[in-house]
């Protein structure tokens, strides 16, 4: 697939400052697309798994998989996820970007929301397309599955040293008004 120059990046060694104010740096554009590609990805499987349900059969029972009022379950569990990632990663972005197009300081209190809900984007996709996954059974196993596609991205964002679950300890570092070892925003 093509990605349309309009949507690339440099890094900041192979390019100038790209964007506004002095406070934006690389480990800020980095952390929040890698929150967001993850989002993209747990929906993607959220909706993946609906339209399994929808055309799969027991095969011990011959009954609509959609029946399972355990799949149902793991649906609206996954569901649940998402959206509260979505929506606390939203609200902080806003609130972010707000204030660097004032080019003002960011509070240690921004930045350590800022940086927690990055992590809790990608923790909280995992838990998600985890739960899809299982909840797809041996359909999500193979190659031909968009669950499997979606079950080995979603970890390999999580793998990455801005998303590992110790990074929410970044946050609250910032919380306490302390710097973390990696300055990322």
């Amino acid at each position: 697939m093509l990605v349309p120059e309009r949507f690339v990046i440099q890094h900041p060694l192979q390019a100038g400052r790209s964007r506004p104010g002095a406070h934006y740096a690389y480990p800020a554009v980095a952390t929040p697309m890698m929150a967001a590609v993850s989002k993209g990805t747990a929906q993607s499987a959220v909706d993946g798994l609906t339209a399994l349900l929808n055309e799969k059969k027991d095969r011990r029972s011959g009954q609509p998989a959609f029946e399972d009022t355990d799949k149902q379950a793991a649906l609206g569990s996954a569901e649940a996820l998402v959206g509260s990632e979505r929506s606390y990663l939203y609200e902080v972005f806003e609130e972010v970007w707000a204030t660097v197009l004032k080019e003002k300081v960011p509070s240690h209190q921004l930045r350590g929301r800022f940086r927690l809900a990055c992590t809790n984007s990608v923790l909280s996709s995992v838990k998600a397309v985890d739960e899809v996954y299982a909840t797809g059974g041996a359909t999500s196993i193979y190659r031909s599955s968009n669950l499997e596609r979606y079950f080995r991205d979603v970890h390999t964002a999580a793998a990455h040293a801005f998303m590992r679950p110790g990074t929410l300890a970044d946050g609250g570092k910032l919380l306490l008004g302390l710097e973390p070892p990696l300055r990322t925003f």
